[in-house]
């Protein structure tokens, strides 16, 4: 059920004083659950609540890379006010594709890299989703995944390591 009423959740935004809906949380949640029809309800009650971000930075965008929920990235592309967030960068310098790569979701990483994210891009400490993805196999229990996704990112350019 989608409500309005706020929701005191201190520390979820760079300002600790500040308050989130039901529903901005409940986006995040459903992004990185991969519950479509919950992303299609409440970008429906309100396409702003794509383009805010939490404390670490993390857009409804980087919680579906982080969740591998490939079905709802274009879902979350196709808001005007989340289409520039595709290359948005959380406190650590990650954009959603570093994080999918990190977690071995090739499906995610498949459809960033559809929708023209950089397999370039670098972090601060000049990390590319590449790294991610070879740090990821490395500790990985099963690789099959981060495998995957490094041969994706080869195709699409990335930067080998």
């Amino acid at each position: 059920m989608v409500t309005s009423a706020p929701v005191d959740v201190k520390g979820d935004a760079p300002n600790s004083e500040a308050f989130w809906s039901p529903s901005q949380l409940q986006l995040w949640q459903a992004a990185e659950a991969g519950d479509k029809p919950a992303v299609e309800k409440l970008l429906a009650e309100d396409e702003e609540y794509a383009a805010k971000a939490n404390r670490m930075g993390w857009t409804a965008l980087h919680r579906a890379a982080m969740g591998g929920s490939a079905e709802c990235i274009p879902l979350l592309l196709a808001v005007p006010a989340c289409a520039a967030l595709l290359e948005a960068r959380d406190s650590s310098g990650c954009t959603p594709l570093h994080i999918a790569c990190g977690l071995g979701h090739a499906a995610a990483v498949r459809a960033l890299l559809v929708a023209g994210a950089s397999a370039t891009a670098t972090t601060a400490e000049l990390r590319t989703p590449m790294h991610f993805a070879c740090q990821g196999l490395a500790t990985a229990d099963e690789p099959d995944g981060h495998t995957i996704v490094i041969l994706m990112l080869l195709t699409a350019g990335g930067p080998a390591v």
